[in-house]
């Protein structure tokens, strides 16, 4: 089965709904959707535990980030033409994913670590 993508402008939106400089505005937020409809007003915020969850998957997802050098499909011994080259302290270097020359203090796109 195929995992969900987060969707992050939604999380960005329902964000600035809930936790946004004049508190809680639910009018027009994409998860008012979660809650239920109660005749009384007393229904719980079904909407807030979901956007703290979609958050938190969110978080974890970007924790495996790192920078170019710590990548494995980052090559400080090659060029843009993928041809070899001796450098002593390589500021940049060659990744093969995208096929590009990287600053090595970049963030990796892909999100891969070494390990």
């Amino acid at each position: 089965m195929a995992k969900r993508k987060i969707p992050y402008g939604k999380i960005v939106e329902g964000f600035g709904h809930c936790f946004g400089a004049f508190g809680r505005n639910c009018e027009d937020c994409p998860y008012e959707d979660y809650n239920e409809d109660d005749p009384f007003g007393d229904a719980p915020a079904w909407c807030h535990d979901r956007l703290v969850k979609d958050i938190k998957r969110w978080g974890d997802e970007l924790a495996g980030f790192c920078h170019c050098e710590d990548c494995y499909c980052y090559h400080p011994d090659r060029d843009e033409n993928e041809d070899f080259r001796f450098v002593e302290d390589p500021k940049d270097g060659f990744c093969s994913l995208w096929r590009a020359m990287m600053g090595a203090n970049e963030f990796c796109s892909r999100g891969s670590r070494n390990d």
